[in-house]
């Protein structure tokens, strides 16, 4: 899904990608649930003074970075992607495009 090329041809199929879209921001943000009651889990574990307390930290931590680095890349492809198609819709003449590139 986030390397189609497909933008759609007509207004049906553009509600249906964007429909498609919408489902796997939705998956992202249940993912943020489950990491922070992952989080909440391995703090309660420390907490209590469970053995291998230092495997958890660890384990939490790897987790969280992964986590971050999904969102942060899905984040950037989306933007990049969404800025890629408006500079293409722009006039080859544009003053701004133009001048700066």
């Amino acid at each position: 899904m986030l390397e189609a090329e497909d933008y759609g041809k007509d207004l049906a199929t553009v509600q249906n990608l964007v429909q498609k879209h919408k489902l796997l921001e939705a998956d992202i943000q249940t993912h943020d649930g489950r990491v922070n009651d992952l989080n909440s889990r391995a703090d309660a574990f420390i907490d209590s003074g469970m053995w291998d307390t230092e495997n958890i930290k660890e384990k939490k931590q790897s987790i969280n970075e992964r986590y971050e680095r999904f969102v942060t890349c899905f984040s950037c492809f989306y933007y990049a992607d969404l800025l890629k198609h408006i500079i293409n819709r722009l006039p080859a003449n544009d003053f701004f495009i133009s001048r700066c590139c």
